[in-house]
């Protein structure tokens, strides 16, 4: 059986070589292209950490007043809205068949 084992090994050497040596360079090239995304991910984060990052609260900090002033309009529209949503289901709840009864109530005392 070793023979057997040998002589197959023997027999096809060049192509054992062969195929070893194209799944050595598939595996090195696989690897090369893992460390090299790695390190481009790496270098963007780090330049939008140290570069990007920094200009952006600069200039956010320069329309602070803007920003605040938008946010307060957009407060006071969401209330108002609340406000006229509430009128509406109130104007529908006394207008309806409950509302008629729940104002008959008030008036008897």
């Amino acid at each position: 059986m070793i023979n057997e084992i040998q002589k197959i090994l023997t027999d096809n050497q060049d192509q054992i070589v062969a195929d070893i040596r194209q799944e050595l360079v598939k595996r090195v090239t696989q690897n090369f292209g893992w460390e090299f995304e790695s390190l481009v991910k790496k270098t963007v984060q780090e330049f939008y950490v140290e570069q990007i990052a920094p200009e952006i609260v600069k200039y956010l900090a320069g329309e602070k007043g803007v920003i605040i002033e938008s946010v307060k309009g957009g407060c006071a529209q969401i209330g108002a809205k609340l406000a006229e949503t509430m009128i509406i289901n109130a104007s529908k709840a006394l207008t309806g068949y409950s509302g008629s009864d729940i104002i008959g109530k008030l008036v008897k005392g």
